[in-house]
């Protein structure tokens, strides 16, 4: 059986940014790491989902942070060729290299 986005947002319980769980008042997010024509093959792939608060929700960082974040929160879903090739970009477009610089900047 293949997972939903929602079923999967389900089991994210706080905004991978800055920890907050989600309230009535604060719900958390499903954000796809794709935009325009690419947004609704990321709305069926996993490893283009990113949980998020509605305030971090404006302030998402660049893709090798956000795909830090993912590295860190869902590693299962983690494929970063994924998701560059939904934006369009080359697989190896952003490097395991580029994410762990990315990394080391983020406090956990």
């Amino acid at each position: 059986m293949r997972l939903t986005r929602t079923a999967w947002g389900k089991q994210q319980e706080n905004c991978w940014i800055c920890g907050r769980r989600a309230t009535d008042t604060m719900p958390l997010h499903t954000h796809e790491m794709a935009r325009g024509p690419a947004r609704q093959a990321a709305l069926k792939e996993p490893a283009a989902w990113f949980r998020v608060c509605l305030y971090d929700h404006d302030n998402l960082p660049d893709l090798a942070s956000c795909l830090a974040y993912k590295r860190h929160f869902d590693r299962p879903h983690f494929a970063p060729a994924v998701v560059a090739s939904l934006r369009g970009r080359q697989p190896d477009s952003v490097t395991l290299a580029e994410i762990d610089r990315a990394a080391e900047q983020i406090e956990f």
